[in-house]
């Protein structure tokens, strides 16, 4: 491994400090983390990854600084691993598409396991990328490497991103005995970070199975591990799922609390998207345990707040379960309003429409119009929604 002397790294941030002064400040963090950072291209990419993983957008100067540097020395494996370290920048920051070349420049400047790293992360990018063929044989190729070589970890880690493709493309069952296995491997070779993921995954695809009771231990062990490493945003995130299987389950009081905690944890991280999303589970909680009023509160302003920026999807959603809140407290004007803002995209949420605005008509004595509103949401749920099709049947007489 080619690694500078801190004379020549120090000689380097001279030579780029011109042009980019935060080089100089990346070596004033490396040198916080002890000398090798500062001696060795791969303590340099490992000090500045758990930068990226505590805030994308504060290393994004010490990222281009680690490029800077690594062109400046010429060196191939410095080169790869600034890619490397820009493809994860990249995917940490929510670009896929801007990762992918990173990602590809590494896998062919560097070797052994630092190559297989850069094509685990192209693999990761795939996933994002809906392209879950790819991402699976990337992932395939990488294990077998790693375990000719006897990395458990990177085996591991291709373990966790293989069984991502397969539950992400609908086949969570094959999906969780790959996780079960990506957990003992992360476990057994002290990756908490990725364990407590693999763990958080796990659960997903096991409530997908609506296998509640095996899930929540995971998503306990996932959210205590993320909490454990400092990263309370990941483990209020973390959290959301937990209190949806809760609330499944009927533990509302628990899922209030939990889901109470996690939006306090995500607003202190700045997250106010991740913040509306959890107050929108929380209305929706309040909603089905009877207590109409909190709920609209809740919902308000989770509406609010996602129509500054969230999923267009969650915003129809807090839209549609607003108006549902409105004609419980019997204000069918407000409902009506409510509903005027959805442009409904799926045949669910065509259906839902029709439904509430059936109980507008109903409120305002229009019977007529309210019997063609449900008969429509009737024909809308069809087979797939037994259960809303029977609710809508009900208030149609």
């Amino acid at each position: 491994m080619s690694a500078p002397a801190p004379t020549d790294l120090l000689a380097l941030v001279h030579r780029v400090a011109r042009h980019l002064p935060s080089s100089a400040k990346l070596v004033a963090l490396l040198d916080d983390r002890g000398p090798d950072a500062t001696h060795d291209w791969r303590a340099t990419e490992a000090a500045l990854e758990s930068e990226i993983l505590a805030s994308p957008r504060r290393a994004k100067s010490f990222v281009r600084a680690f490029a800077a540097l690594a062109a400046a020395a010429g060196d191939p494996e410095a080169r790869g691993r600034a890619a490397r370290l820009q493809g994860a920048h990249a995917m940490y920051s929510g670009d896929p598409t801007a990762a992918l070349p990173h990602y590809e420049y590494a896998a062919t400047a560097l070797r052994g396991a630092a190559r297989d790293g850069a094509r685990l992360g192209r693999a990761s990018a795939f996933l994002r990328l809906g392209r879950f063929d790819d991402a699976r044989t990337e992932c395939q190729a990488v294990r077998r490497a790693a375990r000719r070589r006897g990395d458990g970890l990177l085996a591991a880690a291709a373990d966790l991103n293989e069984g991502v493709a397969l539950h992400e493309s609908g086949r969570a069952q094959q999906a969780i005995s790959v996780y079960k296995r990506a957990l003992e491997g992360l476990t057994q070779a002290g990756h908490a970070h990725l364990a407590a993921t693999a763990a958080q995954n796990l659960a997903n695809a096991l409530v997908l199975l609506d296998r509640w009771d095996e899930a929540e231990p995971y998503y306990e062990r996932a959210s205590d591990g993320f909490t454990q490493l400092g990263l309370e945003h990941e483990s209020a995130r973390c959290d959301i799922n937990r209190g949806a299987l809760l609330s499944a389950v009927d533990r509302l009081g628990d899922a209030d609390g939990l889901l109470f905690d996690a939006e306090r944890r995500l607003r202190a991280a700045g997250d106010a998207t991740q913040a509306a999303l959890c107050r929108l589970d929380r209305g929706e909680l309040l909603l089905r345990a009877g207590l109409v009023p909190e709920a609209l509160h809740a919902l308000s302003s989770a509406a609010r707040g996602l129509a500054r920026g969230g999923p267009p999807a969650e915003r129809r959603r807090a839209t549609l379960a607003l108006a549902r809140t409105h004609l419980l407290l019997g204000d069918g004007r407000a409902a009506a309003q409510a509903l005027r803002r959805v442009h409904a995209e799926t045949p669910a949420e065509n259906a839902l429409v029709h439904e509430l605005q059936g109980h507008v008509h109903a409120l305002a004595g229009r019977s007529a119009a309210a019997l063609a509103e449900f008969r429509s949401a009737v024909s809308g749920y069809g087979r797939r929604r037994p259960v809303a099709c029977g609710r809508t049947l009900v208030a149609a007489g």
